[in-house]
């Protein structure tokens, strides 16, 4: 899967940066352990791993050498800050600069002294990124706020393909370097230096969070140091092993370890076997494919993930997510208590009561055309949860909660099937015209209880029901005409109301994630039927009283909300911004909507806006999840497979092992007790050479050899002899 870290943390590495990964359109956590005075340097091992994870956002630490001045003119004191020190100081040169905005706010960077720490802030709105403190993200990331992504801009002020390579960036000026410098770095504590394995290992067994890694990284490089000519190969997949287990369990030194390991190896082999260095590395590769295999399909299950690094609870994400948004109006906090009396997930409720309150809305009232055109208020809700996990019952409490009862409510409420069905849902047979039209109630509420069901019917042959969703949450035009008018079926644009509710397994949410490039995903609110909040007991607190309003036939919004939405769709136009912005832009004005008609107005102010931005964040993040259980299924799918060759080498390995072992100890046994240097001792077909220290070894723990180590020509040699009592 591709995303912004994926497509560039390697450029970004090759220029001299420290890529990290975020989550996709966040800001915010980067993963434990790579940044502060003590964090790591990002390497290629760490961007391979990190790629994986599905898409990220990515974020740069700046090298030591290097800093940003982070610069927010769009607010008053940042611009005030920003012109007061440059007619203090002198104007700063051009330079490159990161950013997601077009008014020149954005990370203005320099080369610096290396060996100092740096004010942490210029003043108000400006702040200063640098190595032990902060990090900056950048393109393409996308910007949480403003759904546009982040680019680099360069000294002339235009935009560039990718990031500019650390050398490039001009110096500081002196007068800015000696109002910003606040001291040497040797005043705060010296960070760890990875590329000493003592100093790993000494940090890991003082208390580091790390802890239970001292053992086997430890413990192996002890080995491989010691141990000549001994089994190199099985001390190292030992602890390789053990080491991609936590790193699966979310160690976050695991990644440096490795490369110890890897290191120490390499060097303990690499002038004993044919091949050298070479032979080293692809014995250490096909190993570590055989432990990721393994680690992959042992993973440890959420909740059980380690020492390191602190992962917040479920509760504490939920509440992260939706505490303000539950809790921000007295009807809000009345859902809230609805769902947890009925043991239901409380963001999930409110996404169905959302949705049959625009339901109640006429078709015609439509949200205005700021971009585009004007948009009709239908919506799709995915909820994501095991088998059992209630999704049912939502709908049948959302209808009860807001006192919607009797036939009409019924005759709206629907079971998806194909295309064609969907359309003639919303059409009636005139039997004065003898043709089809518009229902006279053209609203319908359609459920897919699971999400399977609609991947079956879309992988069937020639199945439209993907592409007319798509067009009708947007309002489009549907149907088809024919010769036959029984068989014309037209349904005009923006003349019915659909709202649809979809139950989604996590594990079988491909049917519409693989839909992303045509902006099916972006069209749902997707919640989570599980809630870590619910109580043992609360009361049930009646219906909510609601009543529809009456409603213009514009659903508006404010200017700057308006500006928003454009200033994404320019970027987009333009080819430098999210290209489903749009989508997602669109669904967040469907749920401002839908909020402020829940509670009675007809308006979509800030304060709506904001909510349902929260919302749509929470959805985004519900997403991500999903496209993060499908990859690990992807690996599981793929990990038997994987051991399977993984374990069919090993057993090639342990039989060239015995072949190899069985001609060493012949030729022992042919000297007559006498020692046999490990040149003339070894196998001569070159396929079985490799493998002659592990044959030596695995007969010296069996008690048939004594190894004796010599110097010759100022070499250290390795001779053996048959040992005593040994048949």
């Amino acid at each position: 899967m591709t995303g912004p870290y994926a497509d560039a943390a390697r450029a970004y590495l090759a220029a001299g940066w420290n890529p990290v990964p975020l989550p996709y359109a966040r800001k915010s956590p980067v993963p434990a352990g790579v940044t502060g005075w003590r964090g790591l340097n990002v390497n290629e091992r760490m961007v391979e791993a990190w790629s994986r994870l599905g898409r990220r956002n990515i974020a740069v630490r700046a090298p030591e050498t290097v800093i940003g001045i982070d610069a927010d003119l769009y607010k008053d004191e940042g611009a005030a800050t920003f012109a007061e020190a440059a007619e203090r100081l002198g104007p700063l040169p051009d330079t490159f600069r990161s950013t997601a905005r077009a008014d020149g706010s954005g990370i203005y960077w320099f080369r610096v002294p290396p060996g100092r720490r740096w004010r942490a802030e210029l003043g108000a709105g400006v702040e200063v990124v640098q190595w032990g403190h902060r990090y900056g993200v950048v393109g393409p990331s996308v910007h949480p706020d403003l759904a546009v992504e982040y680019e680099w801009v360069d000294p002339e002020g235009l935009p560039m393909g990718g990031p500019p390579h650390v050398d490039e960036l001009p110096a500081l000026p002196p007068e800015w370097v000696a109002e910003l410098d606040n001291g040497s770095v040797a005043d705060v504590d010296a960070k760890a230096d990875v590329s000493d394995v003592s100093a790993w290992t000494d940090g890991l067994a003082s208390g580091s969070p790390c802890q239970a890694m001292s053992k086997p990284l430890g413990g192996a490089l002890a080995a491989l140091e010691a141990d000549a000519p001994g089994s190199r190969h099985g001390t190292m997949a030992r602890a390789q092993l053990a080491l991609v287990r936590m790193g699966e369990q979310g160690h976050a030194g695991a990644p440096a370890a490795l490369e110890q390991l890897e290191t120490a190896f390499s060097g303990a082999v690499a002038g004993s076997r044919d091949g050298g260095e070479a032979e080293a590395r692809r014995e250490w590769e096909r190993a570590l494919a055989g432990a990721v295999a393994i680690a992959s399909a042992q993973a440890t299950p959420e909740g059980d993930r380690g020492c390191c690094p602190e992962r917040s609870s479920p509760a504490e994400d939920f509440a992260a997510a939706w505490g303000d948004v539950l809790d921000s109006t007295p009807v809000l906090a009345h859902i809230k208590q609805a769902a947890h009396a009925r043991y239901l997930s409380a963001p999930a409720l409110l996404a169905y009561v959302l949705g049959r309150v625009l339901v109640e809305v006429p078709p015609d009232v439509l949200l205005p055309a700021t971009v585009g055109s004007e948009a009709p208020l239908n919506l799709a809700v995915a909820v994501v949860g095991g088998s059992g996990d209630g999704k049912s019952a939502l709908f049948d409490v959302s209808r009860e909660l807001l006192g919607l009862r009797g036939m009409a409510q019924e005759e709206r409420e629907r079971v998806a099937g194909s295309g064609e069905g969907l359309v003639n849902t919303f059409l009636r047979w005139d039997k004065t015209s003898k043709t089809n039209v518009l229902a006279d109630d053209p609203v319908r509420i359609v459920s897919v209880d699971e999400i399977d069901q609609l991947g079956a019917i879309q992988s069937r042959s020639g199945a439209t029901l993907a592409p007319v969703l798509r067009s009708a949450l947007m309002g489009g035009a549907l149907g088809s005409e024919n010769a036959d008018a029984e068989r014309r079926r037209r349904v005009p644009a923006k003349s019915y109301r659909l709202v649809l509710f979809a139950g989604v397994q996590p594990t079988r949410s491909a049917a519409l994630l693989d839909d992303a490039d045509a902006g099916t995903p972006q069209r749902f609110v997707w919640v989570r039927a599980s809630d870590p909040t619910i109580p043992d007991h609360t009361e049930w607190p009646g219906e909510l009283g609601w009543a529809p309003v009456e409603t213009p036939k514009s659903i508006d919004y404010p200017e700057a909300v308006k500006a928003e939405v454009r200033a994404a769709r320019l970027a987009r136009a333009r080819g430098t911004g999210d290209e489903l912005a749009g989508h997602v832009n669109l669904t967040r004005l469907k749920v401002g909507a839908a909020l402020a008609l829940l509670h009675g107005e007809t308006y979509i102010s800030e304060r709506w806006w904001g909510l349902a931005g929260q919302m749509v964040d929470a959805s985004r993040a519900v997403q991500e999840q999903c496209r993060a259980v499908l990859a690990a299924e992807g690996q599981k799918r793929h990990a038997g497979a994987a051991i399977a060759a993984a374990r069919a080498e090993e057993a090639v390995d342990d039989d060239k092992v015995a072949r190899a072992a069985r001609h060493v100890l012949k030729r022992v046994k042919e000297a007559a007790g006498e020692w046999v240097s490990r040149q003339d001792a070894r196998h001569p077909t070159k396929s079985l050479r490799e493998y002659t220290d592990d044959a030596i070894a695995s007969l010296r723990r069996a008690g048939q050899v004594e190894v004796e180590e010599y110097e010759s020509r100022g070499q250290t040699c390795v001779r053996l002899r048959l040992a005593e009592g040994a048949a």
